[in-house]
């Protein structure tokens, strides 16, 4: 019985995915039974900044349309959940790498830039990030030069 709710919760994704289209190298975090899409592409001509949910108990995509100002269009941002925050680092925008970082506030439905006290890593995209001790940390990455092997730590502290 579990295994054919499974797999119909599977198909019910994958039905409603197709509903917000294709994409590629989009940034997607679970958070509370709950799947956050940003950005991606659905083909190598445009980059997208759209913030879709599914929600795994209904089944039910939506798209979220968050209050501030939203990161740009973007491909292969990295994203980390803390406390009732989504942070999304980097990217590729179309015409260049990105290292900024911006939050989407799950419970105020709002984007906000974050600025730090200390120097951000390079701009990169295609990299990991993880969350360790309340500290964002982020591994690798390229650019249109070079491919990353460094870690960098966003210590919550330094953001106000």
């Amino acid at each position: 019985m579990i295994i054919i709710s499974i797999i119909l919760s599977l198909c019910h994704f994958l039905f409603f995915f197709s509903l917000i289209g294709g994409r590629l190298q989009h940034s997607s975090i679970i958070f509370n039974k709950k799947i956050f899409v940003f950005g991606g592409e659905p083909d190598r001509l445009r980059q997208l900044n759209d913030l879709h949910v599914f929600d795994i108990e209904t089944s039910i995509w939506h798209e979220i349309n968050p209050l501030g100002m939203p990161p740009s269009p973007r491909v292969s941002a990295s994203s980390v959940v803390v406390g009732n925050k989504i942070y999304f680092f980097g990217g590729y925008d179309g015409s260049s790498w990105r290292n900024d970082t911006f939050t989407y506030n799950i419970d105020d439905n709002i984007w906000e830039i974050v600025y730090t006290t200390n120097t951000s890593p390079k701009q990169r995209c295609r990299h990991s990030a993880i969350l360790y001790r309340n500290n964002i940390v982020i591994f690798g990455g390229n650019d249109s030069e070079k491919s990353y092997n460094d870690v960098h730590l966003l210590k919550m502290s330094n953001f106000f």
